[in-house]
């Protein structure tokens, strides 16, 4: 019973504090995520299927997103992947002229193995639309032989203090 108790209060301490992943059922797949007490998640919000809303301050909130793109046992080529950048970065420019905003700055081409058999792919930009800055950053993610997209967006003022959150997101995904 006292070991029973010692248990009981550790676990109210890690899920009171956020340590606890939670599952989404997103199409075929069940994905586990790592997600802070106070950010929001949404299903199916404007078509995406799972968003999670970080807490709203000066009128703006960071918003991490999850698709899954229905591609398996995909083999991303890295050498391709950063030859490819420039073709990423015309994209951007092409929107941004459309919304009258301006790049700032282009954060390269990134790798990381984070566990077996899940792989993460990286890239982002900074850029400024209505005199307000933001950084955007796409995360492709390889697991179990599916892949997913994760879209990150901060307004440049919240970037700071919302990143490790989202790292720790990203970190904690699983699937199945």
């Amino acid at each position: 019973m006292k070991y029973f108790a010692h248990f009981f209060i550790v676990y109210l301490i890690f899920t009171s504090i956020g340590f606890a992943n939670e599952k989404f059922q997103l199409n075929k797949a069940t994905i586990s995520i790592w997600v802070a007490k106070d950010w929001q998640s949404v299903k199916d919000l404007f078509g995406v299927p799972l968003t999670f809303l970080g807490p709203k301050a000066n009128g703006a909130r960071p918003v991490v997103s999850f698709t899954p793109t229905g591609l398996l046992d995909l083999k991303f080529d890295q050498k391709s992947l950063e030859k490819n950048q420039d073709e990423y970065k015309n994209g951007r420019e092409a929107w941004l002229r459309s919304k009258d905003g301006k790049s700032l700055v282009y954060y390269p081409y990134q790798f990381e193995h984070l566990k077996d058999g899940i792989d993460v792919h990286k890239i982002g930009y900074a850029y400024e639309v209505n005199e307000i800055r933001y950084s955007e950053y796409s995360y492709y993610i390889l697991c179990g032989g599916q892949l997913f997209h994760s879209k990150v967006l901060f307004r440049q003022e919240h970037e700071k203090q919302y990143t490790n959150v989202v790292d720790k997101m990203i970190r904690s995904f699983e699937c199945k």
